[in-house]
């Protein structure tokens, strides 16, 4: 089980790094999920949106422990396929604690979700929604709406939702249909930096509220999505979102008008980034002298193919700098290229100011949970696949004092 107990994090890395502990080699690299954080995280959301319940968004970090902590303590899940509403139910979890967030489903999987009573789904097309009535028309569903996304990371809003004016008409043909239209869902794009986005796409939803009431449809529920971000140091902060959430909710869905009124959202990234740590270890250096912008080149064993496959096209926005376990003082910076340990020539994670390293140290890479082993590959046979589940009695976050990217 995981509760093995350490002060930090950095003790933790120090302990797994000097003993094989279920990996084949002693410098293979390796996940560490503090289990503490996630419950601390948890313990914040609670006291500061009592109205909103988490919905953790699993393909952030589908780690099994993790979801088991939250959905233990009262979460429920945010899944997109049949694949990862099996492991959520696996893991005991009732099927009126689940949305199937997916706004273009697959058939097959609808059914599964049917025939397991999985009815809370979402729609944001006129195609969508006549799909649902011919497979699955005892189903519970929530219309996506277009927000305001376009300051988030990544502006889901491109791809999914309706706008106001075509929700005004699904909901007529929902109504027309005989479907249970429930709610409204929205997501103001992960990585949010925008509060208001929030009280905008509130103030729309109360708008399609009241529209539902005159084509006969009766809304009691609201899914506000993700955007939170992971780490702590990240602006606008969750204290921040949670005053505009919650006094939007106050003003415009008040409890007394809409006393069984169900909120949830989507929280991915705000539980897994700083929950997890990957330790890697430096494979290779070689001095260059021929490029302008390095001098130096090393090789870890964890690139752009593996654990950071979403630096392709895309900022990790909760990823801090490297840090070096154990250390990095007294050591010289000069400006270096740290490439991934595939056969790729892309395979290149920064090239800036870094300390000086030898093969065989170890760099820890703090608050990279969100969207990293979740969407990595294995090109070349590179990547961790081992897990060390802890809590921690102190959750310290050292910072590394290296300087930005050149």
């Amino acid at each position: 089980m995981y509760k093995m107990e350490f002060t930090t994090v950095d003790e933790a890395a120090e302990h797994f790094a000097s003993n094989l502990n279920g990996r084949k080699n002693i410098d293979d690299s390796f996940w560490i999920c503090d289990l503490a954080d996630v419950k601390n995280k948890l313990d914040r959301w609670n006291e500061l949106m009592p109205r909103v319940t988490p919905f953790y968004a699993m393909k952030s970090a589908p780690h099994l422990p993790l979801i088991k902590l939250l959905i233990d303590s009262g979460a429920g899940v945010d899944c997109a396929s049949q694949q990862e509403m099996d492991a959520v139910l696996r893991l005991g979890l009732s099927p009126d604690r689940v949305v199937y967030s997916n706004t273009a489903k697959q058939i097959s999987h609808v059914l599964h979700a049917k025939s397991h009573g999985i009815k809370l789904a979402t729609f944001d097309s006129r195609e969508e929604l006549e799909k649902m009535k011919q497979v699955f028309p005892e189903s519970e569903l929530l219309l996506r709406i277009k927000t305001d996304s376009k300051e988030s990371y990544f502006d889901l809003s491109e791809r999914f939702g309706a706008t106001i004016e075509e929700s005004f008409a699904l909901l007529e043909l929902a109504s027309h249909l005989g479907m249970n239209v429930v709610g409204i869902s929205f997501h103001v794009g992960s990585g949010c930096k925008n509060t208001s986005a929030f009280a905008t796409a509130l103030s729309d939803s109360r708008r399609l509220f009241d529209y539902a009431a005159t084509v006969g449809l009766r809304l009691k529920m609201l899914d506000i999505g993700g955007g939170f971000h992971g780490s702590m140091n990240k602006s606008p902060s969750v204290e921040k979102f949670a005053s505009v959430i919650n006094d939007s909710l106050d003003e415009l869905f008040p409890a007394i008008e809409y006393p069984d009124l169900r909120v949830i959202s989507e929280p991915g990234r705000y539980f897994a980034s700083e929950a997890f740590t990957l330790v890697s270890s430096i494979i290779g250096k070689q001095k260059t002298y021929c490029n302008e912008d390095h001098s130096v080149s090393y090789v870890t064993n964890e690139g752009v193919f593996s654990s950071f496959l979403p630096k392709i096209g895309a900022p990790v926005p909760d990823m801090e700098d490297v840090y070096i376990l154990g250390g990095d003082s007294g050591r010289k910076c000069t400006k270096a290229r740290l490439y991934g340990p595939t056969c790729a020539n892309t395979d290149v994670l920064m090239t800036r100011l870094l300390p000086d390293m030898t093969v065989g140290d170890r760099i820890l890479w703090k608050n990279t949970g969100a969207y990293t082993f979740s969407i990595g590959g294995k090109f070349n046979g590179f990547g961790a696949s081992m897990f060390y589940d802890i809590i921690t009695a102190d959750i310290a976050r050292m910072r590394s004092e290296t300087p930005p990217s050149v």
